[in-house]
């Protein structure tokens, strides 16, 4: 079974090695044109009436609100967390950037800058 794989293997190989396709090129795809309706774009088919469409929709914009508020938020609590670090003020800033941490914990900077706050206190405490 293996010695046939292996056999059609080859010949597939020596096809593509004497055949003018170039399965490399991909440049002739920029060429391509759908010949269907479905690539073109245009306004999405919502339910709009549908009262689960709705309550999920309005879920997710009060969602996107809350994220904003929050965002700013912590954007506001590290330009005062960086503002404190300027002046020697580690401590305050630790305190600073761990509330905006807790605000949203996706922002990598936050940890970078207080881990560098703790390291001008000398407090070389490993935390998480």
């Amino acid at each position: 079974m293996r010695k046939n794989k292996f056999e059609n293997w080859l010949k597939t190989e020596s096809i593509l090695k004497t055949s003018k396709l170039d399965f490399q090129s991909y440049h002739k795809w920029d060429l391509y044109e759908s010949s269907t309706d479905e690539d073109e774009k245009g306004e999405p088919i919502l339910p709009r009436q549908d009262p689960n469409f709705m309550a999920m929709e309005k879920d997710l914009i009060e969602t996107e609100k809350k994220r904003e508020i929050s965002r700013n938020k912590s954007n506001n609590l590290k330009e005062s967390g960086n503002k404190m670090m300027k002046e020697g003020k580690y401590k305050k800033a630790v305190k600073l950037y761990t509330e905006a941490i807790e605000e949203t914990k996706s922002v990598m900077v936050l940890y970078t800058n207080r881990a560098l706050a703790y390291f001008k206190l000398e407090d070389y405490q490993v935390r998480r």
